[in-house]
């Protein structure tokens, strides 16, 4: 009898125990290789992303300086093309910004609040600086109230640090062997 329960007992680790422990490891497995490869996906999307955010960002900081100092730049608009609102910046990008940026110290504004600021400088300022050219007779006054009330130059450059830390970061995350 105790050889028979012995061989049942064997029998059932070898044929049923021991092959579902390693279908459940292999299934764990491969569903993080998966969900890591997801996420490094991520963070090479929210750079493309990003990049163009960035060389609008610095290209409209370019025109605010030159206008500030120049005439040449008269009606010169700054460029919006890259930003169509909140769903410019993915819910998966924003989840991966904020995994990678939780014990980070910003630079200027917080890495997770990239869709605000974004919004503020695409939606606000841009509106506000194309208004301010549009006016031929009070173009001068209305962008040097712009700048210096304002503080255009000071919210770009902060939007742009935040933008650039991001990109760090997500380059950052898409290099690492385990990803965020």
């Amino acid at each position: 009898m105790f050889c028979m329960n012995s061989f049942i007992s064997d029998v059932l680790i070898q044929k049923i125990i021991i092959p579902i422990g390693i279908a459940c490891l292999t299934w764990i497995v491969f569903r993080l290789l998966d969900e890591w490869k997801k996420r490094r996906d991520q963070s090479i999307l929210g750079i493309a992303i990003i990049d163009a955010l960035i060389e609008e960002v610095q290209t409209g900081i370019s025109i605010i300086r030159q206008t500030e100092t120049d005439t040449v730049n008269v009606g010169r608009r700054v460029p919006v093309k890259s930003w169509d609102g909140m769903k410019t910046i993915p819910d998966e990008i924003l989840l991966r910004i904020i995994a990678i940026s939780r014990s980070v110290k910003p630079v200027s504004f917080p890495p997770y609040q990239i869709r605000t600021h974004c919004k503020n400088y695409f939606d606000h300022m841009a509106t506000s600086w194309d208004l301010a050219m549009s006016d031929k007779n009070e173009w001068k006054a209305r962008t040097t109230y712009l700048i210096k009330e304002g503080k255009f130059l000071e919210a770009a450059n902060g939007v742009l640090q935040m933008l650039q830390q991001c990109r760090t970061l997500l380059e950052k995350n898409s290099k690492a062997r385990f990803p965020k």
